[in-house]
């Protein structure tokens, strides 16, 4: 979120799950092969790194701080400056308190501002907004109390043979963490989830505004 969300609701002992596209495409690949060779049976498989390969919340973060605080220039659509603010997971009840007693004074600043004239929100507002509305997205997520398991998939990939194995892995085991969150996951994010930022001069925004 750029730092505009310091504080937000998880635990960082708990397991959180996550996985690699490709493993998804993979496990996709190898039940619908199974399920055209072997028609008319129910299958169920999960997908996922909790069981094999578990990172802890507190681990996603520190392993993301740290590369974005080592290499940001490298992540030109995620990171206009170092990153200098924390990142605090804290119990979902303490984070309400500090949303709720936040709020209140800059909603009424906000008011009065409007009142003598200020047309534009407070930045801070904003930012408390924004936090509201990811925690509300992803709080579920950042506070875990259950671990998946893919037993079932690892046997499906064990059935499929050691080529197929070796063609479509689907084992979280593989993952290294550190490489994945710090130069796979960010630069993914840099890259394709996040627009390029205009930047405007100041001549440019007066220039046009003669033009008009």
């Amino acid at each position: 979120a750029r730092e505009k969300v310091t504080l937000f609701p998880g635990k960082r002992s708990g397991i959180i799950d996550v996985i690699p596209v490709d493993l998804v495409a993979n496990s996709i690949i190898l039940s619908l092969a199974e399920a055209l060779g072997e028609p008319g049976r129910r299958r169920i498989y999960q997908c996922c790194s909790g069981g094999g390969n578990p990172i802890s919340l507190g681990e996603f973060i520190d392993h993301l701080m740290a590369e974005s605080k080592a290499n940001y220039a490298a992540y030109d659509h995620l990171f206009y400056r170092q990153p200098s603010k924390p990142f605090l997971a804290v119990n979902r009840a303490l984070f309400d308190l500090v949303i709720s007693g936040v709020r209140l004074p800059l909603s009424l600043t906000d008011r009065v501002l409007k009142l003598l004239g200020n047309s534009r929100d407070l930045k801070m507002l904003r930012n408390l907004d924004t936090t509201q509305s990811l925690a509300t997205i992803f709080g579920f997520y950042t506070a875990p109390d259950y671990i998946f398991r893919n037993d079932e998939l690892m046997a499906l990939a064990n059935r499929m043979g050691e080529v197929d194995k070796g063609l479509f892995p689907v084992d979280a085991r593989l993952i290294d963490w550190e490489l994945y969150l710090r130069k796979i996951h960010l630069a993914g994010l840099n890259r394709y989830a996040l627009k390029e930022r205009k930047v405007y001069s100041l001549k440019t925004a007066r220039q046009r505004k003669k033009a008009a």
